[in-house]
């Protein structure tokens, strides 16, 4: 297996993990309550900080050598750097929103969770998808050499918030996410 799919999984995998946090704290907005909007703020500076500027690029190069070597299973995906772009769309304009509530400017309760409710289920439509389709398609019609120059071409930070120390603004969110495993385990536990 090449280790770029391998990447692209583990951060999928975090990437989960941010939505299911933003989840909890739409469920606490619901509930009428006042949710963590540094969560919020967190996880949608995330998702423009790595998400938008490396880990999208670096499935866009595999697309594209996909696109080379199987052009039907590339057709069958669809418009990858398409998807890419309207989830960074979707990011801005809930990150807007977050940015209004804060400022304690008119937004109805409705509206906010309509735009927070859109960027979960195409974020996690759209992993869905590349896991199902895009990953197994691109592990097929790749050659060793083909993973060895896309291995080699591809180079990101250390994931801000996920690898090593987080970045310092990303320090509230690591932090909430941290408590919330442990939440988790203690009630499974």
């Amino acid at each position: 297996m090449s280790a770029i799919i391998d990447l692209l999984r583990q951060e999928h995998r975090s990437q989960a993990r941010l939505l299911k946090a933003l989840e909890h704290q739409l469920a606490v907005f619901d509930r009428g309550e006042t949710p963590d909007y540094e969560v919020f703020g967190g996880v949608l500076d995330y998702c423009r900080t790595y998400a938008d500027r490396y880990h999208h690029p670096k499935e866009d190069l595999v697309f594209d050598r996909l696109r080379l070597r199987d052009p039907a299973a590339a057709e069958a995906f669809g418009d990858l750097a398409g998807e890419h772009v309207a989830l960074a769309e979707l990011t801005g304009r809930l990150a807007a929103a977050v940015s209004d509530v804060l400022a304690e400017a008119e937004i109805p309760r409705v509206r906010f969770h309509s735009l927070a409710r859109d960027f979960l289920e195409h974020y996690r439509a759209h992993m869905r998808k590349e896991e199902e389709i895009f990953f197994p398609a691109a592990l097929k019609a790749l050659t060793e050499e083909d993973w060895k120059e896309l291995d080699g071409r591809v180079t990101s930070p250390a994931d801000p918030l996920f690898e090593g120390a987080a970045e310092e603004r990303f320090g509230p969110l690591r932090k909430h996410l941290l408590a919330w495993d442990a939440e988790t385990k203690a009630a499974e536990g």
